[in-house]
């Protein structure tokens, strides 16, 4: 019999319940929708600004915390500078808007600028920007900041005669190239790497830009870092003279001579230093060289009237110099050392005699490319210290310009007899 009136019509409505019931459940057991990432502009971006007529390019590091926006680092070419700039920016869209300044210490010059502006594609930004009130525009992009982003093929930042296109794509193999750390014999590109034959370990190089460091190659072709020099000191390993507590000159018959070899000749750098009557001097002042080495520190006088670390030449201690033996002790306490044929940092020789006052002596002799001389010889001024530095003890001499002939400063040469 069918089911007529109210009961027809609770059976009819039944799976329609079922049916909502089985909807609801679906919906609050499904994982939830995915929603809109937020932009983080967090990264190491290259800006090119176009303003004043030319384009400055800065590599500037972003940081993002919520709205709030940062940027920091220098600029090339126009502006070796520091650039310091804050702002916002909306975390949905990525727009953002930065105010701050570029200080320039040559002058000193300080710029005020302002950006405005938002992603444009993957790894790109594109905005305007204002300099003291001119208005200008700028992109930025990832690319070039030597770090391989999502979407590159390779990155060597701002490298010259690299692999990578300003596109941040392979050139093609084979074509010579250079590394900046010059590490490797006769490198060519490969995959966008540039590849050679690994200098050997030891060869000096330069891996951070900082002169107090002695850095070298490893047997892999690439340039590390070595120990702080015996010439500097601190956290930061920066240079430290010790001018007021050295032992110095008695009389103005000391002579510095430093020979610079010119682009493309054969070496012949070459470094004298003698001081021939010395401040007095016992055998308890020169530590034992086979466990302490001996560092020939020459400072330059800098802008800021400070000394700073040109170059260095260490007698290792011990058997450094690949010999049997490097270092010899004489009945009277003296120490003396033979570089030989390797000449570690360019030492050919260093000899310590003590004495009296007027009666001590010091010679140092350098030679070739260990030396790490620059050509022009970067004595700027011709304000130029020299210190000996062995464990606590030191001895040191200060030239500067004004001398009396046969005093002789160029780009390749540096003489002069009698410091102070």
């Amino acid at each position: 019999m069918m089911a007529t009136g109210p009961a027809r019509r609770r059976r009819e409505r039944a799976p329609r319940r079922v049916l909502l019931v089985a909807g609801v459940l679906a919906a609050l057991l499904a994982p939830p929708a995915a929603s809109r990432a937020d932009v983080d502009l967090g990264n190491d971006w290259v800006f090119a600004f176009a303003a004043f007529g030319t384009t400055v390019v800065c590599d500037l590091q972003l940081v993002q915390a919520g709205t709030t926006l940062s940027a920091s680092g220098d600029c090339r070419g126009v502006f070796r500078s520091d650039v310091d700039l804050s702002g916002t920016v909306d975390p949905q869209s990525g727009a953002f808007s930065l105010a701050g300044t570029i200080f320039e210490p040559v002058g000193p010059t300080i710029v005020t600028v302002s950006l405005a502006g938002a992603p444009v594609a993957e790894g790109r930004l594109a905005g305007s920007a204002t300099f003291d009130g001119e208005s200008g525009s700028f992109v930025a992009t990832l690319c070039g900041n030597a770090n391989l982003d999502p979407g590159e093929a390779c990155d060597d930042g701002a490298a010259t005669d690299g692999c990578c296109t300003s596109a941040c794509a392979p050139k093609p193999d084979g074509i010579a190239c250079s590394t900046t750390a010059d590490c490797q014999i006769a490198p060519t590109c490969s995959a966008g790497a540039c590849v050679g034959t690994p200098r050997p370990a030891g060869t000096e190089c330069e891996a951070d830009g900082n002169r107090c460091t002695d850095d070298a190659c490893d047997a892999q072709g690439s340039c590390v870092a070595g120990p702080c020099s015996p010439c500097c000191g601190g956290p930061g390993c920066v240079s430290a003279p010790r001018w007021l507590s050295c032992r110095r000159p008695t009389a103005e018959r000391d002579l510095i001579d430093l020979q610079a070899t010119p682009p493309g000749a054969r070496n012949r750098d070459r470094a004298v230093w003698r001081i021939p009557r010395l401040q007095a001097t016992t055998p308890a002042d020169l530590p034992d060289p086979t466990t302490t080495a001996y560092a020939v520190c020459f400072y330059v006088l800098g802008a800021e009237e400070a000394f700073t670390l040109y170059f260095d030449a260490v007698a290792p201690a011990g058997l450094g110099c690949g010999r049997k033996r490097c270092w010899t002790r004489s009945s009277k306490g003296g120490v003396a050392y033979n570089g030989g044929p390797l000449r570690p940092d360019g030492v050919a020789s260093l000899r310590i005699k003590p004495g009296e006052d007027g009666k001590a002596q010091l010679s140092f002799v350098g030679r070739g490319p260990n030396l790490d001389l620059t050509h022009p010889l970067e004595i700027a001024g011709g304000e130029l210290l020299v210190e000996l530095h062995a464990g606590e003890s030191c001895w040191a001499a200060m030239y500067f310009t004004g001398g009396e002939p046969p005093d002789v400063r160029t780009d390749e040469r540096y003489r002069v007899r009698g410091g102070e």
